[in-house]
């Protein structure tokens, strides 16, 4: 299945974001929803990252007119995506908050370091992904029957795109594990850690910012 097309889809713009559906859609609900939230809490995200972004973004909306696209790796619809190169997030209706903090954290994390300098590409997937699934869920607590019944992976295992997608499956849960270390550095050193090894990342790989500040 291929990505939308944009040029193919209705849009309208509200709050400085264009949103893109299809043409059965109504979106009203969903851009009320996603204003409301970005409102409410784009400060947070960028106090935990440590940093700030006016980048804009796109926002792409399916439902059954619309279908999200698949992942290899599982066959299954993505539950959310964020586009970097294109800047957009892509969300299925109903809107789920915390899919949409997740995304929305991406957005904000991969902007804020490439204004900074960063090269993101180099950037692992476990910690991409470690500090959107932590910030998306910092107020819920750990799934104890996840902590069970994951099988932990090596980092190693977690640092390409590519490796990420072979380990989605169970008994793995990459993005339990990624965020939960991410809660854990939180936990023991204090928030302020997170962000310190993001700045550190603009002088040093992850690996050496790491070794930095921890």
């Amino acid at each position: 299945m291929e990505a939308a097309k944009l040029e193919e889809l209705e849009k309208s713009s509200h709050g400085g974001i264009t949103f893109y559906y299809g043409k059965e859609t109504d979106p009203a609900l969903a851009i009320e929803q996603i204003l409301a939230f970005i409102k409410e809490n784009k400060h947070a995200p960028e106090e935990d990252l440590g940093g700030k972004t006016d980048a804009g973004v796109s926002i792409v909306l399916y439902s059954d007119s619309l279908e999200m696209l698949e992942r290899d790796s599982t066959q299954q619809e993505y539950s959310g995506y964020n586009n970097e190169s294109e800047q957009t997030m892509h969300l299925p209706l109903p809107i789920d908050q915390t899919t949409l903090a997740h995304e929305y954290t991406h957005h904000l994390f991969l902007n804020i370091a490439r204004e900074r300098g960063i090269n993101t590409p180099a950037i692992p997937s476990r910690f991409i992904e470690g500090m959107a699934a932590y910030l998306s869920k910092k107020e819920i607590s750990l799934s104890s029957t996840l902590m069970k019944e994951t099988e932990y992976l090596g980092f190693q295992d977690l640092e390409t795109p590519g490796r990420w997608e072979n380990h989605l499956q169970a008994p793995f849960s990459p993005y339990f594990q990624s965020g939960s270390f991410m809660r854990y550095l939180a936990t023991q050193e204090g928030l302020d850690i997170l962000s310190w090894i993001f700045e550190e990342m603009s002088h040093s790989s992850v690996q050496e910012s790491f070794e930095k500040v921890t």
